[in-house]
């Protein structure tokens, strides 16, 4: 494709993403204009519009939309369906007049953006029937920290050697929250009959910490359902080594290239572990309800860590020997995303050389291991240490050997 049609397909798609999130709360209010189908077919419409030269399509398209609202705003028939009908036509005229003079890559998504909105009308309805007040909430503020505040936020260096970037370090917040919340979505959709598996793999994208806890403390509470906590807490973990990886991948693509074949040694070595674990699992099969993880403060919180972290890393590096290691194993206790993504743009700006970044993502990753084997091993009352606990110790040692001892 060419690179002018994969600008405009990108704009095209950003539209129509923009105008889900506007349908998605309109949908759930129950708005007889249109929702979570009709807001993403209005968007289309107008960058459809704006991409016709001239100012006369869009003027045109704001009339005809005039005219629908006005219609739908008389009251329904019984049978209504809404106005989708309607939008859809309008863009589907527009799409055959930007497909004569416009680029035929950009109209073909354009209609079949259409026909999968209009296709999939169940699905839809009923994916947004799943979510309750919170979950609209949480998807809210997350639209507030990346679509909101992120664009204001000055992109300049501050500070010592220029490592404090306002815009970049809330990027590492928008990276984290929405990797969180994705996870946190299709755990609505699927985590409660989808079984301990899909439970620990969406666990440890939501949290890995927090599922470690939750199931650990069933555990406690209802010892039959040791066995099956003990797995959901193992692939958990197990994500972790996966997720560092997929950061390393999004912010520092050089770094992830260097320490690709180790950080994949020490991914498998968690894929056995969770394996093994999860493989002996047997028992009552009972569920922990993870928290909704939009909250603000939390966004506020990592990005404060996540400057913090880079600030001490780039002041120690070069200074005072093994610092960097250190504060990767200290501040990994809690927070492996942090360590990980501060490291990724060191390197990437050059502070720190990119084999040392990823060493120090696998640092921050096995004292983060170690910290759950003692956090499974307290709140479940030993009765997952030797189950989850020791395994995860192993886990430990051998991804802190790969960090130090590959060549």
């Amino acid at each position: 494709m060419d690179p002018l049609d994969l600008e405009t397909v990108t704009r095209l798609l950003i539209a129509v993403l923009l105008g889900a999130l506007i349908g998605l709360q309109r949908e759930q209010a129950q708005s007889r204009l249109g929702g979570v189908r009709t807001f993403p077919l209005v968007a289309l419409l107008g960058a459809l519009a704006g991409f016709l030269p001239g100012p006369w399509p869009v003027a045109a398209g704001l009339v005809a939309l005039m005219g629908v609202a006005v219609g739908a705003s008389r009251p329904p028939k019984e049978d209504s369906g809404g106005i989708t009908s309607e939008v859809a036509m309008l863009a589907t005229f527009l799409i055959g007049a930007y497909a004569a003079k416009g680029s035929l890559p950009v109209a073909g998504v354009a209609g079949a953006t259409v026909a999968v909105l209009l296709q999939f009308k169940p699905e839809l309805h009923g994916a947004v029937d799943k979510l309750g007040e919170e979950d609209m909430r949480a998807i809210m503020r997350f639209a507030v920290v990346a679509m909101i505040i992120l664009p204001i936020l000055p992109n300049q260096a501050y500070g010592p050697s220029g490592t404090l970037n306002p815009r970049e370090s809330w990027f590492m917040v928008v990276l984290v929250v929405g990797l969180s919340l994705a996870g946190y979505i299709a755990y609505k959709f699927v985590g409660k009959r989808g079984g301990m598996l899909t439970a620990g793999l969406l666990g440890g994208l939501i949290s890995s910490t927090a599922t470690a806890f939750g199931y650990s403390r069933l555990a406690a509470r209802h010892p039959k359902s040791a066995s099956v906590a003990g797995g959901v807490v193992a692939l958990a973990c197990a994500v972790v080594f996966l997720r560092i990886m997929a950061e390393l991948g999004v912010v520092a693509p050089r770094v992830l290239q260097k320490g690709a074949l180790p950080m994949s040694l020490a991914a498998v070595a968690a894929a056995l572990v969770a394996g093994g674990v999860f493989w002996f699992s047997t028992g009552a099969e009972e569920g922990v309800e993870p928290k909704n993880p939009g909250g603000m403060l939390a966004a506020v919180s990592f990005g404060a860590g996540y400057a913090v972290i880079g600030l001490l890393m780039a002041l120690g590096h070069g200074k005072f020997t093994g610092s960097e290691w250190l504060l990767a194993a200290v501040s990994g206790l809690t927070d492996v995303d942090a360590v990980t993504l501060s490291t990724a743009r060191l390197a990437r700006s050059g502070a720190i050389e990119a084999d040392m970044a990823w060493r120090l993502a696998l640092v921050a990753a096995a004292s983060n291991t170690l910290f759950k084997a003692g956090l499974v091993t307290v709140v479940s009352k030993r009765l997952l240490a030797v189950r989850v606990g020791l395994p995860l110790l192993g886990l430990c040692g051998v991804s802190s050997a790969i960090a130090f001892l590959w060549p």
